[in-house]
């Protein structure tokens, strides 16, 4: 409860490390994760750092683990995802080792593979020879070779001398295979460089070849080339070449095409035999990477992350120095792992003063969605009160006030409960898909969201934009027949009791969804409970701003911040709060008041205006509820202004009295501790020095621990942390006139006194809250705004589509109609009234809560807390 309410109480240490120690230490913070380091190398580049050759050797297993992997994807095998001893899994002293058998393995991989693809380039070669061959005799048998053939194909008179008996010149035969997408280009490209003096024949190749570079699959067709002269000849070869096809030997007789057949086929035989070997061999071999290459993955990651955290360490004498940020509670934990990693003494971890703590929060599978939308607003500063444990309620409350249909909250429920109920399952696919991710982590947050929703939706009594009549109605219609016949509409009198008995026990009355005036009611009605939500909630922002004050002793702030902004808001939207009450509880039917009732609003602005006309209706109404009522608003509106002022001049005509009571009685000026501040007490005794922090921690907490003590001494660290410890002692006073100097932990500020910056921070101030209250307090009429939207919706989707299926044609249409019907009116419901309506409230809630709430007390400067920890690296780095 507490690291909810603020955060972790957290601690700065000096960490001191034996060299034979650090890698193991470091290894087991890591196991941990609840360490975070500091660079105290900042001015060193990477390069320069201790370990960098070790780095470089991971880098490269690293790229050889990929390769591995490109491996194992291009032959689809899986890796084994088997389970390996955790404080195994990063040993420095097998890095070498490591790293041999990596280089080795990759070597006779990438041997493998050089030779498997050779051979199946061999078995792809003989395959198209052996396509070529049999191609090319079909062709032969077919008469392509017969010069009558030839010339009767020919469509068109070549150039060139038609090849008959009679030429000189031999007849050519060109023959190859060629991938089928260049065969279109190839056969123009050869008619019009032969001028029609040659003939094509091509056949596609029987089954699929795989390239084996790429592995891809390419579809090839054997073609035939015949032509007279060897010049034409050796043009078409150029051709051919030129489309990346690959020639091939064709005999132009029978009897040696066969012999080189018979060859071709015991060639491939013996081939297939050495490919099935080889093959075993490289998939033996890629089966020994699959069942280590999650262990060696992991190896490699937490190797490399422990270098690169030694490389934050200074070494110096045998000794790396380092410093870090963990939980106070932790610091026994921490320092008995130091000592159990090794019997040495000389592994210390210290605690050493500290102003810039980090924040950290704990959080489970519960809370987390919660926090997690405060810390995207931003970090809360350290030890200040955490909003993410009132958000569980208000979050999800305030939801379900615009969002409020119970029909509609319980198809939330369900998706919800599926969800939670199935979280261990779908937490696997939530790693591999961000967007299912996001909505996965939010499962309780959902659940809350639903569960909110229908309480509101029956306080609405809105299910699916239907009434439900829970227990009958409180009103009774007395109307007979005849009286409906001459009148169409008539106005129910709730004083007279035999119309009205009493109020309706829980919600609002189903009478009220027949009714002309529906809409007046319920936004009269919702419009009044969004000021006193919003106000309810702005007053908690208020009290929580003061449990800050409270916490860090800023005193001054409640008489000058907390008392003026709580009377601020009370006198004004505090009092049209109690007024909104007050009208519910007063003016009912049957009471004495029920004719007269108020107009708030008018009322309201009235009371600014202090005017109070007389009543102008034939009631003689007085606008005066009560005695003294008159005299009361006026007080409240001068409370107002006075609390204005005094919200402006308070702190800075105090300060600026302070500084002048130091400067002129002791000629000292006080010294101040100053501690995080929430955004109303962001001036404080002095100067405003939260502003004027470094955000890094590595600048603000710049403690050279190496110039006081060697590698461990038990003894000198103590005497450093004496000096320290002594140089921290509360407030003192410094001999200046007009400078204040601000000692928090190793911060030394020395700032000048300037009444002038101060006035204008608080003016600013002042004017944001003042100016706030009135537009936050419009701000939460988005509550009445968005529930209308969502209703009204929902009423016209039921309107226009599901009772259409209700009340048209007989039995047996009117059932087909409502089958019908109830697709298009389930889908539009879900992505309209759930999805989109879903998501538009929960953006106005995110709203209310990061602008309305947070601004009364949250201060959201504060440091993340990013703990050294192999259990998020690994998620980081498989995500």
């Amino acid at each position: 409860m507490t690291s909810t309410f603020r955060s972790e109480e957290m601690s700065f240490c000096d960490m001191y490390l034996h060299a034979d120690d650090a890698f193991e230490c470091v290894n087991r913070l890591g196991e941990l994760g609840i360490c975070q380091f500091k660079d105290m190398n900042v001015n060193m580049n990477a390069f320069q750092r201790h370990f960098v050759s070790e780095i470089r050797n991971l880098e490269e297993m690293e790229r050889i683990i990929r390769y591995f992997t490109n491996e194992l994807k291009k032959d689809e095998m899986k890796y084994f995802d088997e389970s390996f001893q955790e404080d195994q899994a990063a040993m420095s002293s097998s890095l070498n080792d490591m790293i041999a058998k990596l280089e080795s393995r990759e070597k006779e991989l990438k041997e493998l593979g050089s030779n498997f693809e050779e051979l199946e380039k061999n078995h792809n070669e003989l395959i198209e020879l052996s396509n070529v061959l049999n191609k090319t005799t079909t062709f032969f048998e077919d008469g392509v070779y017969d010069v009558d053939v030839i010339n009767n194909q020919s469509t068109r008179q070549p150039i060139y001398q038609p090849i008959n008996q009679s030429t000189n010149q031999p007849i050519r035969y060109t023959a190859g295979v060629m991938p089928v997408n260049r065969v279109f280009g190839f056969t123009r490209l050869l008619y019009f460089a032969t001028r029609g003096a040659s003939f094509l024949r091509t056949a596609d190749i029987d089954g699929q070849i795989r390239d084996p570079a790429t592995g891809d699959i390419v579809n090839k067709c054997v073609f035939m080339v015949v032509c007279s002269g060897q010049q034409l000849h050796s043009k078409i070869r150029k051709i051919a070449e030129g489309f990346h096809a690959t020639l091939y030997p064709c005999p132009d007789n029978l009897p040696e095409r066969e012999r080189m057949m018979d060859g071709v086929r015991q060639r491939l035989i013996d081939l297939e035999m050495i490919l099935d070997r080889s093959r075993e061999q490289r998939e033996q071999t890629l089966r020994i990477i699959a069942r280590n290459l999650k262990s060696w993955k992991v190896k490699v990651v937490r190797l490399k992350a422990c270098y690169h955290m030694l490389n934050m360490f200074r070494y110096e004498r045998g000794s790396f120095v380092g410093q870090c940020w963990l939980p106070t509670s932790y610091l026994a934990r921490v320092q008995n792992l130091l000592n159990v990693s090794n019997d040495r003494a000389s592994n210390i971890i210290n605690p050493i003063p500290s102003s810039s703590l980090p924040t950290y929060h704990k959080s489970n599978s519960f809370t987390m969605a919660f926090q997690a939308i405060i810390d995207a607003y931003g970090i809360a500063t350290y030890k200040e009160v955490n909003p993410a444990i009132f958000s569980i309620i208000t979050f999800p409350f305030l939801f379900s006030v615009m969002f409020g249909d119970a029909g509609h909250g319980l198809l939330m429920l369900l998706f919800a409960l599926y969800l939670c109920l199935n979280q261990r399952s779908l937490a696997t696919a939530a790693e591999k898909n961000e967007i299912f991710s996001i909505v996965f982590g939010g499962r309780y947050m959902i659940l809350l969201m639903s569960l909110f929703s229908i309480y509101s939706g029956f306080m609405y009594n809105d299910v699916f934009s239907r009434s439900v009549a829970f227990v009958p109605s409180s009103w009774k219609v007395v109307y007979d027949e005849q009286y409906l016949e001459k009148y169409s509409s008539s106005m129910l009198d709730p004083s007279n009791k035999t119309v009205f008995q009493n109020a309706y026990p829980f919600g609002i009355d189903p009478v009220w969804k027949s009714s002309s005036n529906q809409i007046t009611f319920t936004n009269s009605y919702k419009k009044k409970l969004s000021i006193v939500f919003g106000v309810a909630q702005m007053l908690l922002g208020i009290f929580l701003g003061l449990c800050n004050h409270i916490y860090f002793k800023k005193y001054l702030n409640i008489i000058c911040d907390f008392i003026p902004m709580l009377l601020f808001l009370l006198s004004l939207f505090g009092y049209l709060t109690a007024l909104i009450i007050a009208k519910w509880a007063i003016f009912y039917e049957g009471s004495s008041f029920y004719d007269c009732s108020p107009n708030l609003l008018i009322g309201f602005i009235n009371m600014f205006l202090m005017s109070y006309p007389a009543p102008a209706d034939d009631k003689q109404c007085d606008t005066i509820w009560f005695t003294g009522q008159k005299e009361l608003q006026i007080t409240l509106v001068v409370v107002a202004v006075v609390c204005a002022v005094w919200l402006l001049l308070g702190k800075p005509l105090i300060l600026l009295a302070v500084h002048k009571y130091n400067t002129t009685n002791s000629g000292h000026q006080r010294l101040v501790e100053e501690s995080p501040s929430s955004p109303s007490s962001r001036i404080d005794f002095g100067s405003d020095v939260r502003n004027r922090r470094s955000s890094s921690l590595a600048d603000r907490d710049s403690i050279d621990v190496l110039n006081s003590h060697g590698s461990g001494n038990r003894d000198v660290l103590n005497s450093h942390n004496s000096a320290t410890s002594g140089e921290l002692d509360g407030i003192s006073k410094s001999r200046s006139d007009s400078v204040v100097v601000v000692v928090g932990g190793d911060d030394v500020h020395h700032e000048k006194f300037d009444f002038g910056d101060i006035m204008v921070h608080q003016a600013i101030h002042t004017i944001e809250f003042c100016l706030g209250c009135i537009s936050h307090t419009a701000s939460y009429l988005r509550l009445w705004a968005l529930s209308l939207a969502h209703a009204q919706l929902s009423e016209v989707l039921w309107t226009m589509v599901m009772r259409i299926g209700l009340k048209l044609g007989a039995k047996w249409v009117n059932s087909v109609v409502i089958f019908l019907t109830f697709a298009p009116f389930a889908t539009l419901t879900v992505v309209i009234l759930i999805l989109m309506e879903g998501l538009s409230a929960f953006l106005h809630t995110l709203r209310l809560h990061w602008v309305e709430f947070n601004s009364k007390f949250y201060d959201g400067n504060g440091l993340p807390f990013d703990p050294f920890c192999f259990e998020k690296i690994m998620k980081n780095v498989e995500g």
